[in-house]
């Protein structure tokens, strides 16, 4: 069985979620493990984006499955290394097909696909929030 199932950190239109407030809710909720991404990698805050998982490592521990949202930017300005040396226990990568542009440099995606292939994680393909 495939299922996509995951939750967000960071900004959404004008609303900032911090690790906290997902980790309070889902606590409460009784969810036991929980896959999240940030999505602050929209604006490209990688900054933010390694605060938000050391705050979400210190609050759920082994509760926690982090999925790193790759912008396409990011195979060429150097964070992609960066977030993959960071120690995080990356459980998953994912391209946002509409979100991001995968299309105008066919050789991008490619990349991400053999990186998630040498980790041995899925690669998860998001859609929703077309650009035009």
């Amino acid at each position: 069985m495939l299922c996509d199932s995951h939750i967000h950190v960071g900004g959404f239109r004008d609303v900032y979620y911090s690790p906290r407030e997902v980790y309070a809710f889902l606590d409460k909720a009784g969810v036991d493990k929980f896959a999240v991404s940030s999505t602050m990698t929209c604006v490209e805050d990688y900054d933010l984006i390694l605060c938000e998982f050391d705050e979400l490592e210190r609050l759920c521990a082994d509760r926690l499955s982090p999925i790193l949202w790759i912008h396409p930017n990011m195979l060429s300005n150097g964070w992609l290394e960066r977030f993959l040396h960071t120690g995080i226990p990356w459980r998953c990568l994912k391209v946002h097909g509409y979100f991001n542009d995968w299309h105008s440099d066919k050789t991008l995606l490619p990349k991400v696909v053999e990186i998630a292939i040498a980790m041995n994680v899925p690669l998860l393909f998001h859609t929703g929030g077309r650009v035009k």
